[in-house]
Parts: structure tokens; C-alpha cells; sequence
């Protein structure tokens, strides 16, 4: 993933981890907070596929950054060899 790549060559700091990931998990919790359906005028919308779909993308981007961030502090232990 290129956006990874990117993110990976700017080494950031273990904040900058922390930030992100909790980002994703905040927006995850918020979506699972709201209601599944929703009344529009005449219309009931029903937002479970949405709502599925924006936890499952938090997810994939939280995964993202702890294995970028794993993967980064294996090579620094190497490193130190």
C-alpha cells in the first residue's frame, strides 16, 4: 500500500502511532454507536451493510498500522545486533 510506504519513510514517532490507530478505533466506536435504522420522512433506511462496511475499513487500517509499526520496531531491534 503506498500510503504505508509513505508513512513508513517518515519513521514516525510512537505518538504519532498511538494517534492514528486510536483514530480509527474512535470512528469505529462512534459508527457501532449509531442506529442501524433510520427514519427519513417516509423512508427507513437500514445502514447495516454501511455500518458493517466503515468498521471493517477502521479495522483493516488499525491492522495496518500495528503490523507497519511491528514490522518497523523488528527492524530496529536488528539494529542493534
Amino acid at each position: 500500500d503506498m500510503f504505508i510506504q509513505q508513512y513508513a519513510k517518515r519513521d514516525p514517532p510512537l505518538s504519532k502511532f498511538d494517534g492514528d490507530i486510536a483514530r480509527y478505533a474512535e470512528v469505529s466506536n462512534n459508527v457501532q454507536k449509531e442506529e442501524t435504522l433510520v427514519a427519513i420522512n417516509c423512508l427507513m433506511l437500514d445502514c447495516a451493510l454501511l455500518k458493517f462496511s466503515v468498521v471493517e475499513h477502521c479495522e483493516l487500517w488499525q491492522r495496518k498500522f500495528t503490523t507497519l509499526l511491528l514490522d518497523m520496531g523488528c527492524q530496529k531491534l536488528d539494529q542493534l545486533q
